[in-house]
């Protein structure tokens, strides 16, 4: 991996009779290059070269080597339960569960607040709630629309939907004929904060 890693950032040594030089700017790692890394002669720059630089190469490569080789199936778990737990005291619910999607702890922390976030509205919601819903269509893909809760069964819900007002740009109207349906929970992508509310006209944060 180190051979690897050295071929791609000088290129190949295949076919060289004469192994030129490379200059190095002594720069701690994390850090970017500054005037203070380098001296001007003329027209020709001055590098310090120091082998300092590959220990730090050789000693980053061990270090992604050691974590990799110690990181578990049970850390991931651990994170999990802990999530999860977090999630059912502070949301009171435990209709929404994470599951292990990644390998990487991190992926899965990032993961877990990417779904917190879209489903924090969703949790524990009443009737009149607004609500925006998706349903698959037929190729599969999935459409939104915004509905209001009329009725709460249990894991059936079922909204009034809103179109577009015609009106007023960024407004949402209920149609002349209602149109109801019954969806469930998972269908609901978030609540939605009503931010104004003209002539029967409705719009949404």
């Amino acid at each position: 991996m180190h051979d690897m890693l050295k071929e791609s950032r000088f290129g190949s040594n295949d076919g060289v009779t004469k192994k030129g030089r490379r200059k190095k700017y002594n720069v701690e790692p994390g850090r970017s290059v500054t005037e203070a890394n380098m001296t001007r002669d003329g027209d020709n720059e001055q590098i310090m070269e120091t082998d300092q630089n590959d220990e730090t190469e050789d000693n980053q490569i061990n270090t992604i080597k050691k974590t990799e080789e110690n990181k578990t199936d049970e850390d991931d778990d651990y994170l999990l339960n802990q999530l999860n737990d977090f999630i059912e005291i502070n949301f009171e619910t435990d209709d929404i569960v994470f599951e292990k999607e990644y390998n990487s702890a991190d992926e899965t922390v990032l993961r877990v607040v990417e779904l917190a976030q879209q489903n924090q509205y969703a949790i524990n919601f009443e009737t009149h709630d607004f609500v925006l819903v998706k349903f698959e269509t037929l190729k599969g893909n999935f459409e939104e629309f915004v509905g209001q809760i009329s009725e709460i069964d249990g894991e059936e819900i079922t909204c009034k939907f809103l179109r577009k007002s015609k009106s007023m740009s960024g407004y949402y109207v209920f149609p002349f004929i209602i149109d109801e349906a019954t969806v469930t929970r998972n269908q609901i992508i978030r609540r939605l904060k009503l931010i104004s509310e003209k002539r029967g006209n409705y719009q949404f944060e």
